[in-house]
């Protein structure tokens, strides 16, 4: 084979070779964004978790977290 022909057949696969190497950096880099994003949720559902038994606590007493006024107005 000679370099002309080497030539013909070697480029188109370097430049494909080149184009698959971007896409695959592209998505890696899209799942690199999406691995921190679930990271974000799962710091997020850790601190949900940590405070649920207060807020379950809360919500099952209303007058907790809305507790009467002293100062109730009254009907004259």
């Amino acid at each position: 084979m000679d370099e002309v022909t080497f030539d013909i057949h070697i480029e188109p696969l370097s430049d494909a070779a080149k184009e698959l190497n971007e896409r695959v950096a592209h998505i890696s880099m899209l799942l690199e964004t999406d691995l921190e994003a679930v990271h974000r949720l799962e710091a997020k559902l850790h601190t949900y978790e940590s405070w649920r038994p207060f807020w379950s606590g809360l919500l099952r007493t209303p007058t907790a977290l809305f507790p009467r006024s002293r100062t109730t107005r009254t009907s004259t």
